[in-house]
């Protein structure tokens, strides 16, 4: 991977935390954005915004814009919630699909004269073996995932439904260094 311009949307559960560390590592500059009440730049690396604002998106591409900061690659971790209790289909909604929308419409208003690599990490919303579907509501991600793909062909989206935490150091390293190809 080269160095990049970094945006992530950052879960509660760690999984970010180890996506920037490894990325920051690579020599990525590393913009993390926290579900709040609405748009706040808490540092130059650092905001909050409304989940389902468009308005929150757009100042948030704008400050980003303005300080040489706009993303090549944008990884979407709200929806990842660890150990913790599976969310409610409104709060999948809210932090997952209309958070995606609100993106989406704000990237559509950008001059986007670059591609940028979207990933959009899900937990518990597909099967791989016979293992419980512990946010089967996720799924609705990956629709909204294609038709980002298809109304803004400058972005590259894909979808990818994760295990997190996972046991040991080794298999976490491999987790993150498979979600950084």
């Amino acid at each position: 991977m080269t160095a990049d311009q970094v945006l992530l949307l950052a879960d509660g559960a760690g999984l970010a935390d180890a996506v920037a560390a490894r990325l920051q590592a690579l020599g990525c500059t590393v913009t993390t954005v926290l579900c709040g009440d609405g748009f706040q730049a808490l540092s130059a690396a650092r905001y909050t915004v409304a989940p389902d604002s468009s308005d929150d998106f757009v100042a948030l591409f704008q400050a980003l814009q303005a300080a040489g900061r706009m993303p090549q690659r944008i990884f979407h971790t709200w929806t990842v919630q660890g150990t913790a209790a599976p969310m409610s289909l409104a709060e999948i909604e809210r932090r997952g699909l209309f958070s995606l929308m609100a993106m989406a419409q704000a990237l559509g208003s950008e001059d986007l004269t670059s591609p940028i690599s979207l990933t959009v990490l899900t937990q518990g919303a597909q099967r791989v073996a016979d293992e419980a579907l512990t946010q089967p509501g996720a799924a609705m991600l990956n629709g909204a995932t294609r038709v980002i793909g298809q109304e803004l062909p400058q972005v590259h989206p894909q979808t990818i439904d994760v295990q997190w935490p996972v046991a040991g150091q080794r298999q976490q390293r491999a987790l993150i260094h498979a979600l950084l190809q």
